[in-house]
C-alpha cells in the first residue's frame, strides 16, 4: 500500500476527479469516493479503480454530498439510505438532510427515517421543511395522533402569525392613508386662505385686476378612493394563464375531461371547470379553485355508477397551484343507503407536479360512519357504486389544482406511487 500513495495522491490532482477528500495523519490528502467502511478498512473507488485504505492511517473524511447526490437515481431509496448513514458517520448535518429529503420522495422509506429528517429540520429552525416532513410521516403512518398534533399546532401558530402580520399592513395602510388625507385636507384649507387674502387684497387697489379663474378641483381621489377602485377592478379569479407554462404530462383523456364534477356546498366554496391544456394535440384538464371558509375542505362530485370490485386503485396526475401545500383523497358512495367512504388524503407540494398519485381501492385504508370514521375498513358493496369525490384538505385563504389522467386501474394492470 505504500507504493501506492504517490500514485493515488496524483491521481487525485487529475481534471474531472470530484470525490471525497481523504486526509492522512501525516497530513497527505486523497480525492475518492468513499463506498463503504469495513472493520479496518476503507474501500474507496479513485479514477483507476478501487482500493483499501488502513482506516487507522486516515485522520479525517469530507464527502462530496452534492457529487454523490448528482449520481443517485431518484428512485433508489437504498442509496440514498447508505449516503445518510455515511453523513451520519462523519458528522456532516446538512448531508444527512439532503439524502433522507431525497429518500423522503419514494414510497419505500422507513417512516422513523422521515421522522429523523423532521427531527433535523427542528433542530435547525426549518419550520417550512418541517412541516412537509411531518406531513409526510403521516402519510407513512397515520395512526401518530402526537405528530398529528405537532402538525396542526405548527399551522395554526403560522396562521395566527399571518393575522397578525396581515393585521399590522392593514393598520399601516389604514395609518398611512389618514396622514395623507389629513395632510390633503391642510393643503386645501392652506390654498383656500391664500385665495380669501388674494382676494381682500385686490379690494384694496383703485384698479383691481381681473378677478382670477376659479382653479378646477381635482376631484378627491383620495389614497383609499384609488385603493377601493382597484381591488374593484382586480380580478379575483386565479387564470389558467398563471400555470400555463407548467408541462402537463402527455396522455389520453381520463374522468377529468368530464363536465359533469359539481362542486358541494357542504364544503368550502369551490369552482370547477374542463380547460383546454394547448399544444398540438388537444390536451384537456379539469381546474378546481377553492376559498377558505369554516370548512376544513373543498369538495367535488361526480355520479358515476361503477363496480369498483373490477378495479384496484385510481390513479391521477395533479398540479397544486396555491403557494401552501395540500392534500387530496377520494370519496365514494355505494348503494344500498347511499354509505360515503373516504380514502388516506395524499400530500401535494405548493408549485408542483406529482404524476401516477395511486388510490388503493380494495385495502381496508378507508373510514365510514360504520368504522367510527377511522382508517380501518373496506369499502363495502364496492359493486354498487354510484358517486365519485375528489376532497381537497387546505388552510389557504385561497388556492387552485389542475387535474389530468383521472383513471380507474383494473385489478391487473394497477401500477403507480400509494397516496
Amino acid at each position: 500500500m505504500k507504493w501506492l500513495l504517490p500514485i493515488l495522491l496524483v491521481s487525485a490532482a487529475l481534471p474531472g476527479v470530484y470525490g471525497d477528500r481523504i486526509i492522512f495523519v501525516d497530513g497527505m490528502e486523497l480525492e475518492g469516493t468513499v463506498l463503504r467502511e469495513l472493520e479496518t478498512e476503507l474501500k474507496v473507488r479513485v479514477t483507476f479503480g478501487t482500493i483499501l485504505l488502513r482506516k487507522e492511517r486516515v485522520k479525517k473524511i469530507e464527502l462530496n454530498v452534492e457529487n454523490r447526490l448528482s449520481e443517485i437515481d431518484a428512485s433508489d431509496t437504498s442509496s440514498f439510505l447508505d449516503l445518510a448513514k455515511l453523513c451520519e458517520k462523519y458528522g456532516d448535518d446538512k448531508g444527512l438532510m439532503d439524502a433522507l429529503a431525497g429518500a423522503a420522495e419514494n414510497e419505500d422509506i422507513p417512516p422513523d427515517r422521515v421522522l429523523q429528517l423532521a427531527n433535523l429540520y427542528e433542530k435547525k429552525q426549518m419550520r417550512r421543511e418541517l412541516k412537509i416532513a411531518l406531513a409526510r410521516y403521516l402519510e407513512l403512518n397515520p395512526g401518530r395522533v402526537d405528530v398529528a398534533e405537532k402538525l396542526e399546532k405548527l399551522e395554526n401558530e403560522d396562521a395566527k402569525t399571518r393575522a397578525e402580520e396581515r393585521a399590522a399592513e392593514l393598520k399601516a395602510k389604514e395609518k398611512a392613508e389618514r396622514i395623507a388625507k389629513e395632510k390633503a385636507e391642510a393643503q386645501k384649507k392652506a390654498a383656500e386662505a391664500a385665495e380669501l387674502a388674494k382676494k381682500e387684497e385686490e379690494k384694496t387697489t383703485e384698479a383691481p385686476a381681473e378677478s382670477p379663474k376659479e382653479t378646477a378641483k381635482e376631484g378627491g381621489n383620495t389614497t383609499a378612493d384609488l385603493v377601493l377602485k382597484a381591488l374593484k377592478n382586480q380580478k379575483s379569479k386565479i387564470t389558467f394563464n398563471q400555470v400555463k407554462e407548467v408541462p402537463v404530462p402527455e396522455s389520453k383523456e381520463g374522468l377529468e375531461a368530464n363536465q359533469k364534477w359539481s362542486p358541494q356546498n357542504w364544503g368550502n366554496p369551490c369552482e370547477f371547470e374542463v380547460v383546454d391544456q394547448g399544444g398540438d394535440e388537444q390536451n384537456l384538464i379539469s381546474r378546481v379553485t377553492f376559498t377558505k371558509t369554516e370548512h376544513e375542505k373543498a369538495a367535488i362530485r361526480i355520479d358515476y355508477p361503477i363496480d369498483l370490485s373490477n378495479y384496484k386503485a385510481l390513479t391521477f396526475d395533479i398540479y397544486n397551484g396555491g403557494e401552501r401545500s395540500v392534500r387530496v383523497a377520494i370519496a365514494v358512495t355505494t348503494l344500498p343507503g347511499w354509505v360515503f367512504f373516504e380514502s388516506y388524503a395524499t400530500t401535494i407540494r405548493s408549485k408542483k407536479w406529482a404524476t401516477k398519485r395511486t388510490i388503493e381501492l380494495l385495502k381496508d385504508k378507508f373510514k365510514s360512519q360504520e368504522s367510527n370514521w377511522e382508517y380501518k375498513t373496506e369499502i363495502k358493496n364496492k359493486e354498487n357504486t354510484g358517486q365519485l369525490f375528489i376532497l381537497i384538505y387546505h388552510n389557504s385563504p385561497q388556492g387552485h389544482i389542475f387535474l389530468d389522467n383521472i383513471k380507474f386501474i383494473p385489478a391487473d394492470e394497477a401500477e403507480g406511487e400509494e397516496g
